[in-house]
């Protein structure tokens, strides 16, 4: 096993979800910042090596992708019609994926320790036949949205009719290996306590 200082995404895409309303957060959570980087720039600064690096989410990111000098590096799509729910978007991301590719990492712009999180899924070689490597937290509960998947079972389980279905019906029955990681590093930035905790604000400030 190498470790996930040492690991690289050879041969993987990486699909970055940030669709989502933030209806908790009553703003959009990517454009939060912490020393001036925001969340969008960590998800998708986490999966180093990753090609394409495709974003799930509204053409007002181009903006936001332009900003951080990223516009030419990364893809960007959205389901349509949009608000589908995360499995849409991924129906959407994975059509970005060329064949051939033999890895996606699935990630959320919502998580400040995510390129930890990348390391370590990608640091673990999975059994044959398993189709993903997923973290658990410390209550056992698969982080589906966060998870490296192996593209063919990916886009198979993401063929059918996905819109508005969650990701554990779409993806739960896929054979995985999973990762206990500790909760801090799989701690969202849901709502405004949570950003504040996490040392994130609005560009502009609360």
């Amino acid at each position: 096993m190498r470790t996930g200082e040492e690991a690289t995404l050879e041969n993987t895409a990486a699909i970055v979800l940030s669709g989502g309303r933030s209806a908790r957060m009553g703003r959009p959570k990517h454009a939060l910042v912490r020393d001036g980087v925001t969340l969008l720039e960590i998800a998708l600064s986490a999966c180093p090596g990753a090609r394409p690096v495709v974003l799930v989410g509204p053409p007002s990111l181009q903006a936001d992708l332009t900003a951080a000098g990223l516009a030419g590096r990364v893809a960007l799509t959205r389901e349509d019609p949009p608000g589908g729910g995360p499995c849409a978007g991924l129906a959407a991301g994975i059509e970005r994926v060329p064949a051939g590719v033999e890895w996606v990492q699935l990630l959320t712009c919502d998580l400040p320790r995510a390129p930890e999180v990348v390391a370590a899924l990608a640091a673990v070689e999975p059994p044959h036949g398993a189709a993903a490597v997923l973290a658990t937290d410390s209550s056992g509960w698969p982080q589906l949205l966060c998870g490296r998947y192996r593209a063919a079972p990916l886009r198979a389980a993401l063929a059918g009719e996905v819109r508005d279905r969650s990701a554990r019906r779409v993806l739960g029955d896929l054979v995985r290996q999973e990762i206990p990681l500790e909760d801090v590093l799989l701690a969202d930035v849901d709502d405004p306590d949570a950003a504040r905790r996490a040392g994130f604000s609005p560009p502009g400030g609360w």
